[in-house]
């Protein structure tokens, strides 16, 4: 399976690392506003890896996704991914940072 990667900063590294030792994962999507930071991320993976140019592309080609972006942009991710595909997906906490968007 295919899982996607959105936000190739900080903690998005051990999330690649820990993926690449599942069977199951056969490859990695991966999206980020820094081109800088996929290249990077990529480099790590012992997974093939797919580079998105957006994230309806990551949606497309992903069976599920880990959110590692900032903080302020879980919410607004996990939305924009959604209304593209229903897909699984594991968020870095906190899911939201105030309770009207929880």
């Amino acid at each position: 399976m295919i899982i996607g990667i959105v936000g190739c900063g900080g903690i998005a590294r051990a999330h690649v690392s820990a993926l690449c030792l599942n069977p199951l994962v056969t490859g990695l999507a991966l999206y980020d506003v820094s081109a800088d930071n996929v290249q990077l991320l990529s480099e790590i993976s012992t997974v093939p890896v797919i580079c998105c140019q957006d994230l309806k592309q990551l949606a497309g080609v992903s069976e599920g996704f880990v959110i590692c972006t900032p903080n302020h942009l879980h919410v607004s991710v996990a939305e924009e991914v959604l209304r593209y595909k229903q897909l699984p997906f594991v968020c870095e906490k906190p899911l939201s940072t105030d309770l009207n968007s929880a």
